[in-house]
């Protein structure tokens, strides 16, 4: 027999359905345009709308933000060596 659902679990729940159906782009798609999108963050650019995918997928991917934190580390040290 299942139990029932408290009302937070029920609000949680919905929360992650609907970040579910705001992030459309996958691990492999978010690669893709990784290192573009830290350029761009790392010099203080703007994120094109087209862009905002990116950091929609970083906030709601561990994996692909520590990928993300990976590459700011290496570009920052490749920086700092010039």
């Amino acid at each position: 027999m299942m139990s029932k659902l408290t009302e937070q679990q029920r609000a949680q729940l919905l929360q992650m359905v609907r970040d579910a159906k705001q992030d459309c782009l996958d691990c492999d798609g978010c690669f893709e345009h990784l290192a573009e999108f830290t350029e761009l963050e790392l010099l203080g650019q703007p994120i094109p709308e087209a862009m905002q995918i990116v950091q929609l997928h970083l906030e709601q991917c561990p994996c692909c933000q520590a990928e993300h934190s990976m590459l700011i580390d290496a570009l920052q040290a490749i920086d700092a060596e010039d």
